[in-house]
């Protein structure tokens, strides 16, 4: 896309994310050949958890798997610098997030990378035995087993992710630390499209995934009433299937707040913050600094978190 974009192809290039693309932008800045902006995101990275069946369904084990990656190289890594992890359902453009960045930074669970942590998650949880249902014992045996509903089931991970770059880092970084505290991480390459289906349940009648590799970008007027709500009435934005009450009273109650109560919004967006960061029905990977790279000719594109390439280009001109 650079190639084209120096070549005169395409004259603006947006939302660009990870080091090696914003980087090849920056050459051609330094070459005179473009322009760029910058913002931070609204939004973040992430791996989505699937909360209604398997292993997936266990918060300990979304858990287990948040503390076996550090993702604060692998945000490093992917991004070249240009980005940062988050630890809620939240992006670093967000205005609630820069009001109440202190308490987010401070009362929030980084799950800061440690396997010790990770094993007593599952251990806690009880994933304590083996294939046989007799006592797990690490080295000896691969996986861990836990007695749910009368049967025995395997804490084996199906992820189903799209080729691309965060997916090659996430396969260097989490299947081995994953296999060290007796988690089976098992990723099968899938088409976007498949991914879509899979995450709406569309003409899928059983699931088989219990994890994918995506992104998220908010709304301005960001209502998560509806992707936590726990009416199945609502299904059909609930992606992960978790059905939480209380995380979906808490967003409930952020609509409700009156509109000119901006500071009591706030504070309830910190209390939905602070229940979500215990459930991880996702684990952000990274809120990224993004990058809009464009002609020169282009005149007067200038972008941000809230405010976006459709809106900016109707007072734009042509040099």
């Amino acid at each position: 896309m650079m190639d084209e974009l120096a070549a005169g192809s395409v004259d603006l290039i947006t939302s660009v994310s990870g080091g090696t693309l914003i980087n090849a932008g920056l050459d051609l800045v330094d070459e005179g050949k473009v322009e760029y902006t910058t913002y931070l995101r609204n939004g973040y990275g992430k791996l989505v958890y699937i909360c209604d069946f398997g292993p997936t369904q266990f918060p300990a084990v979304r858990q287990a798997i948040a503390y076996s990656l550090d993702r604060n190289e692998f945000a490093k890594q992917y991004s070249g610098g240009y980005a940062q992890v988050v630890n809620g359902y939240y992006g670093l453009g967000q205005w609630e997030y820069q009001m109440k960045k202190a308490e987010i930074d401070s009362q929030l669970n980084s799950y800061t990378f440690d396997l010790a942590k990770a094993e007593q998650c599952l251990v806690d949880d009880g994933w304590t035995l083996n294939a046989k249902g007799e006592e797990y014992k690490k080295g000896t045996d691969d996986v861990r087993y836990k007695m749910v509903d009368g049967e025995l089931m395997a804490c084996e991970i199906q992820w189903g992710m799209v080729d691309n770059e965060v997916s090659k880092l996430l396969a260097t970084m989490l299947p081995d630390n994953l296999a060290e505290i007796g988690i089976k991480l098992v990723p099968t390459s899938i088409d976007f499209s498949v991914l879509l289906n899979n995450l709406s349940r569309e003409g899928i009648d059983k699931p088989v995934y219990h994890m994918f590799n995506m992104g998220v970008t908010f709304a301005r007027e960001n209502d998560c009433s509806y992707y936590y709500n726990t009416d199945k009435k609502y299904d059909q934005f609930n992606n992960n299937k978790i059905y939480d009450q209380e995380l979906s009273d808490l967003a409930t109650a952020m609509i409700e707040t009156d509109s000119s109560d901006k500071e009591g919004y706030a504070d309830k967006w910190l209390e939905f913050e602070k229940r979500w960061n215990e459930l991880l029905p996702d684990l952000p990977l990274y809120s990224d600094e993004y990058h809009e790279f464009f002609n020169p000719k282009l005149k007067n594109y200038e972008t941000s978190a809230s405010w976006g390439a459709r809106e900016q280009l109707i007072y734009c001109y042509v040099e």
